[in-house]
Protein backbone atom coordinates (compact mmCIF):
# COMPACT_ATOMS: atom_id res chain seq x y z
CA UNK A 1 0.00 0.00 0.00
CA UNK A 2 2.54 2.74 1.28
CA UNK A 3 5.89 2.59 0.16
CA UNK A 4 9.23 3.36 1.85
CA UNK A 5 11.56 6.49 0.99
CA UNK A 6 15.06 5.49 0.63
CA UNK A 7 16.55 8.67 2.24
CA UNK A 8 20.46 9.12 2.85
CA UNK A 9 21.65 8.97 6.24
CA UNK A 10 23.13 12.79 5.95
CA UNK A 11 20.96 15.59 6.88
CA UNK A 12 22.25 17.79 3.83
CA UNK A 13 21.61 14.95 1.51
CA UNK A 14 17.68 15.31 2.25
CA UNK A 15 15.99 16.96 -0.69
CA UNK A 16 12.79 15.66 -0.48
CA UNK A 17 9.77 17.88 -2.18
CA UNK A 18 6.47 17.83 -0.73
CA UNK A 19 5.42 16.53 -4.09
CA UNK A 20 7.33 13.44 -3.47
CA UNK A 21 5.22 12.51 -0.44
CA UNK A 22 2.40 12.41 -2.43
CA UNK A 23 4.07 10.15 -5.79
CA UNK A 24 6.07 7.88 -2.73
CA UNK A 25 3.12 7.51 -0.14
CA UNK A 26 3.21 7.98 3.51
CA UNK A 27 4.40 7.18 6.40
CA UNK A 28 7.90 9.07 5.48
CA UNK A 29 10.64 8.16 7.60
CA UNK A 30 12.21 9.89 10.07
CA UNK A 31 15.04 11.23 7.99
CA UNK A 32 12.58 12.78 5.77
CA UNK A 33 9.93 13.95 8.39
CA UNK A 34 12.84 15.59 10.01
CA UNK A 35 13.70 17.59 6.49
CA UNK A 36 10.24 18.69 6.11
CA UNK A 37 9.84 20.12 9.35
CA UNK A 38 13.00 21.75 9.68
CA UNK A 39 11.78 23.14 6.20
CA UNK A 40 8.49 24.03 7.30
CA UNK A 41 9.90 25.30 10.40
CA UNK A 42 12.42 27.84 8.44
CA UNK A 43 9.73 29.36 6.35
CA UNK A 44 7.49 29.91 9.43
CA UNK A 45 10.61 31.99 11.29
CA UNK A 46 11.00 33.84 7.85
CA UNK A 47 7.28 34.67 7.37
CA UNK A 48 7.92 35.77 11.12
CA UNK A 49 10.71 37.51 11.93
CA UNK A 50 11.68 38.52 7.91
CA UNK A 51 14.01 41.70 8.96
CA UNK A 52 15.75 39.41 11.53
CA UNK A 53 15.87 36.17 9.33
CA UNK A 54 17.56 38.14 6.44
CA UNK A 55 20.33 39.68 8.71
CA UNK A 56 20.84 36.30 10.26
CA UNK A 57 21.71 34.99 6.61
CA UNK A 58 23.95 37.89 5.57
CA UNK A 59 25.82 37.68 8.97
CA UNK A 60 25.87 33.63 8.05
CA UNK A 61 27.38 34.26 4.75
CA UNK A 62 29.98 37.12 6.12
CA UNK A 63 30.76 34.18 9.04
CA UNK A 64 31.45 31.84 6.01
CA UNK A 65 33.69 34.38 3.89
CA UNK A 66 35.76 34.79 6.93
CA UNK A 67 36.55 30.87 7.03
CA UNK A 68 37.02 30.03 3.60
CA UNK A 69 39.80 33.17 3.34
CA UNK A 70 41.29 31.80 6.26
CA UNK A 71 44.33 29.38 5.24
CA UNK A 72 43.33 26.82 8.14
CA UNK A 73 39.73 25.89 6.17
CA UNK A 74 39.94 22.43 4.60
CA UNK A 75 37.86 22.07 1.75
CA UNK A 76 35.85 18.89 3.84
CA UNK A 77 35.00 21.76 6.18
CA UNK A 78 33.93 24.31 3.82
CA UNK A 79 31.12 21.78 1.88
CA UNK A 80 29.95 20.47 4.55
CA UNK A 81 28.71 23.97 6.14
CA UNK A 82 25.02 24.31 6.36
CA UNK A 83 25.12 27.13 3.75
CA UNK A 84 26.49 24.87 1.46
CA UNK A 85 24.02 21.99 1.80
CA UNK A 86 21.16 24.31 2.27
CA UNK A 87 21.51 26.72 -0.37
CA UNK A 88 18.24 25.75 -2.48
CA UNK A 89 16.34 25.86 0.64
CA UNK A 90 17.16 29.44 1.82
CA UNK A 91 16.38 30.60 -1.97
CA UNK A 92 13.55 29.07 -1.79
CA UNK A 93 12.73 30.98 1.12
CA UNK A 94 13.78 34.40 -0.10
CA UNK A 95 12.01 33.89 -2.72
CA UNK A 96 8.87 33.44 -0.64
CA UNK A 97 9.73 36.83 1.42
CA UNK A 98 9.86 38.26 -2.07
CA UNK A 99 6.42 37.71 -2.63
CA UNK A 100 4.89 38.27 0.81
CA UNK A 101 6.64 40.68 2.23
CA UNK A 102 8.36 42.71 -0.60
CA UNK A 103 8.85 45.78 1.81
CA UNK A 104 10.87 44.06 4.61
CA UNK A 105 13.28 42.92 1.70
CA UNK A 106 13.40 46.17 0.11
CA UNK A 107 14.56 47.75 3.66
CA UNK A 108 17.40 45.21 3.53
CA UNK A 109 17.98 44.79 0.18
CA UNK A 110 21.79 45.11 0.63
CA UNK A 111 22.10 41.82 3.17
CA UNK A 112 19.63 40.47 0.31
CA UNK A 113 21.71 40.43 -2.55
CA UNK A 114 24.73 39.74 -0.23
CA UNK A 115 23.05 36.25 0.36
CA UNK A 116 21.95 35.85 -2.95
CA UNK A 117 25.66 36.69 -4.66
CA UNK A 118 26.93 33.71 -2.12
CA UNK A 119 24.12 31.54 -3.27
CA UNK A 120 24.94 31.70 -7.19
Amino acid sequence: MFKAINTSPEIGKCSLNFSDSMTYGLPLSPMADACRTARHALSLIATARSPAFIITMAKEVARFNAIAQTAQAQHSQLTNSVLVRGKAEILKTIELLVEKMPSDVADHLVEVCFVLNFMN
